[in-house]
């Protein structure tokens, strides 16, 4: 329970997937925090349920049966990819609670138009990248020139290569999709340009491992509008095992998969197995521009045991970002309320949550 004095935040999570669980127990475990899963699935829900976890199935018409469900809620949190239901900006607004979620969706900032001066915050695409990745490069880039590069380098990956991909079912297929498939942002000279996904292709070392990188799409997309026009370069690229380019471009490409998307869906669904032990590894190499050398930062977080169960790096490193989100915003800590990009929630305001501690101890060398 809270201790004598404090109201406990109720927080409603959607989704049911392993995000949403792993976001809705890390809230658990914390006892200023009253949480509840809610979906529109009941069976979906029995997951959720097995866990220990407060369920609401929301039936009906789903933005009146979301509505009651965020009624007296302090903050939801949109936790799976495939649920943001329709409405549910609006509806967390009418309601006069926080919103926050994992995925990349320029709707949400359409939707939070007029919310200026309001202590109502929207808070989307929290989570690894974007998210915390987002915060970090912002913090790292703040008290820099134009002059200034950042080359940012980000792979999810299995702690063991056991295919040719050197990859497995992690976190939401559908969000690699869009990632693989999607045109993304980068800053070229001062200026906003637009990348093709998997393109870009670099080969590097990191604490002695080979890997490679190229680009994809909406991991900094945000950041970079932020930072048009104030640095010289800004770039983003996904890291990867070795030869998963070049078996990915043949899918999209020499097979054609690229238009047909579901077709690519199905056989990752059924090809790649599902991984457990992840590893999340951050790089960030900064070229400071006013004779200042170059820092490089690296950082992985890594899969851990917990209540007999394997907690993935990157549903740790997502809920711990977005549990120190919603705590901000529910402690009042936010610069102010409607839309916050992560450049105004910086890992030094993140660190005032508890949430954000799992985040801040993993750091490898610098």
């Amino acid at each position: 329970m809270p201790e004598a004095g404090t109201t406990q935040r109720r927080v409603v999570v959607l989704g049911a997937d392993e995000m949403a669980c792993a976001i809705a127990e890390t809230f658990a475990a914390d006892d200023r925090f009253g949480v509840a899963v809610a979906f529109p699935d009941y069976e979906a829900l029995r997951t959720a349920e097995a866990r220990g976890l407060e369920t609401i199935e929301l039936r009906g018409v789903l933005r009146d049966s979301l509505a009651g469900a965020l009624r007296g809620a302090d903050a939801v949190v949109c936790g799976d990819y495939g649920a943001r239901l329709s409405g549910v900006v609006e509806t967390a607004i009418a309601a006069g609670c926080h919103y926050v979620d994992i995925a990349e969706d320029p709707a949400v900032r359409r939707d939070a138009v007029g919310l200026d001066g309001t202590s109502t915050c929207i808070v989307p695409a929290c989570g690894l990248s974007p998210g915390y990745v987002t915060a970090l490069a912002g913090e790292m880039l703040a008290g820099c020139g134009a002059g200034a590069q950042l080359s940012v380098r980000v792979g999810v990956l299995p702690v063991r290569r056991t295919n040719r991909l050197g990859y497995g079912r992690m976190w939401s297929i559908d969000g690699l999709i869009a990632e693989y498939t999607a045109p993304s942002l980068s800053i070229e000279d001062g200026m906003l340009a637009v990348q093709p996904p998997l393109r870009e292709l670099e080969e590097l070392e990191l604490a002695g491992e080979r890997f490679e990188a190229f680009t994809t799409a909406g991991s900094l997309d945000g950041l970079m509008k932020h930072f048009a026009g104030r640095v010289a370069r800004l770039d983003f690229k996904t890291l990867r095992y070795p030869g998963h380019l070049d078996y990915m471009q043949f899918l999209l490409d020499d097979l054609g998969l690229s238009g047909r998307l579901d077709q690519l869906r199905s056989l990752l669904m059924n090809g790649l197995p599902k991984v457990e032990e992840d590893r999340v590894i951050i790089s960030l190499l900064l070229e400071p521009g006013d004779g200042a050398p170059a820092t490089h930062t690296l950082k992985t977080i890594a899969a851990r045991r917990a209540g007999g169960r394997v907690r993935s790096a990157v549903s740790i490193a997502t809920a711990a970002h977005a549990c120190s989100v919603v705590d901000v915003l529910c402690t009042g800590l936010a610069p102010h309320g409607g839309f916050l990009d992560h450049a105004e929630l910086p890992p030094s305001l993140l660190r005032r949550s508890p949430f954000f501690a799992s985040l801040a101890d993993e750091t490898v060398s610098a």
